[in-house]
């Protein structure tokens, strides 16, 4: 029924989870079986079982014989076997300790995923409108991994009169990338046998006592950041029904988009306590701002065996952003404002990068086609950009093309 609007709800929940289950972590057997393995790949020359524990040894070789193979072992027949299989320290410790982490589960989850969609349409038979609003937030497999967005549009169409019609477009999202994943690779080179936190409770960098294997929740847990990206974009047309076959629109398209992106890497992170001293932070916003403005004059005609189609083109489009970028490094007394209180590092940094361009096209184009079977095609177009330069800030590009419809003539048999 005309006029009566009609209302959709629409949502979608599930769940991502991890469906290749060879990409994993080592369990704890496995990684003592991988190191064993490995060791004696690249030392063929050692004594047999030389790299195998000590309570799973064959029956043809004693306790004592294993032990023999190191002149100076180890008073602790486990110590020395996870001294032969080149364990840390730290390794060592929670090995004999029964302790360790499962990476796998620090790093891994199950994530929710969740959509939802309203939408508001309806009109006459002069006006039609459309609007609707939606939900997106998905959780990825990793810790962490957290996107959400909003977005909006809203449609109108309306028939002003039998040779008018103007109408907008529009559509609105907000981006949130505030998330910081864990390490995924991290994950895959750690240890067992590691540690998640120091003694003090703060995180441990590198959980084996090794630096070439990073702690894969150090800015998971410890950096702030937040980053929302909002877009507006629209479409303001006007079109117009002329005497002669003649028709024109115009358009007017602007578009917005507002950055802000804020972090802070503290002190229990590599970036903010080892790279960089005594808390990290940066701070970027941008605006950008830029629209089209489109004139189509149009005409068709078709006058005995010709016809005509004939496009006019004239373009207008500005483009100018605004981009502002500062940073602070070493926060005395303390780094408790984070982001909020750049100016309360000892190092900072300023800079800022507006951009400014515009450009104009002219186009004309003739569609000719005689007996519709010879057809002309030609057009001739004119750019002009700011970026150019002074001395020729435009460029000119024509194009022309001929077709002839064989299969129209009567010589031509295709089944010949």
């Amino acid at each position: 029924e005309s006029g009566k609007p009609t209302i959709n709800f629409t949502t979608q929940i599930g769940i991502a989870e991890v469906t290749n289950t060879d990409i994993r972590t080592l369990n704890k057997e496995e990684y003592t079986d991988f190191r064993r393995d490995l060791l004696i790949m690249e030392n063929p020359d050692s004594p047999p079982f030389f790299y195998h524990n000590p309570n799973d040894l064959p029956n043809d070789i004693s306790i004592d014989q294993w032990v023999n193979y190191n002149n100076n072992p180890n008073a602790d027949n486990t110590s020395e076997w996870l001294n032969r299989l080149l364990f840390f320290p730290e390794e060592s410790k929670n090995y004999l300790a029964g302790t360790g982490v499962n990476w796998y589960d620090e790093v891994m989850q199950k994530g929710l995923r969740q959509n939802y969609d309203l939408s508001l349409s309806g009109g006459s038979d002069k006006i039609k409108y459309y609007w609707s609003v939606g939900s997106v937030n998905n959780e990825g497999i990793i810790r962490g991994d957290d996107f959400s967005t909003l977005r909006s549009r809203l449609n109108l169409d309306a028939e002003v009169t039998d040779w008018l019609k103007v109408g907008l477009n529009s559509q609105f999202s907000e981006r949130d990338e505030s998330n910081v994943q864990a390490n995924l690779g991290q994950m895959l080179v750690s240890s067992p046998f590691g540690s998640k936190y120091e003694e003090d409770g703060t995180i441990k960098w590198f959980p084996n006592g090794y630096i070439g294997a990073q702690n894969p929740l150090i800015n998971h847990l410890n950096q702030d950041k937040s980053r929302k990206i909002q877009n507006l974009f629209a479409t303001l047309y006007a079109e117009l029904k002329l005497p002669y076959g003649f028709s024109f629109r115009t358009s007017f398209q602007p578009r917005y988009t507002f950055l802000k992106s804020l972090n802070f890497w503290n002190s229990e992170t590599i970036l903010g306590g080892q790279t960089r001293s005594q808390g990290y932070g940066t701070r970027e916003d941008s605006q950008t701002f830029e629209w089209m403005v489109d004139n189509l004059l149009k005409w068709n005609k078709q006058i005995g065996i010709h016809n005509f189609d004939v496009t006019l083109l004239y373009n207008i489009e500005k483009y100018q952003s605004w981009l502002s970028f500062q940073s602070g490094e070493t926060f005395n007394p303390n780094q408790n404002l984070t982001f909020h209180g750049l100016q309360f590092a000892t190092n900072q940094l300023v800079n800022n990068n507006d951009v400014y361009s515009t450009g104009d096209a002219l186009m004309g184009r003739l569609n000719y086609t005689l007996m519709d079977k010879y057809l002309f095609t030609g057009s001739v177009r004119r750019d002009g950009y700011s970026a150019f330069g002074q001395q020729n800030p435009r460029a000119v590009f024509p194009a022309a093309a001929f077709a002839w419809k064989l299969s129209d003539e009567g010589f031509f048999n295709s089944a010949s």
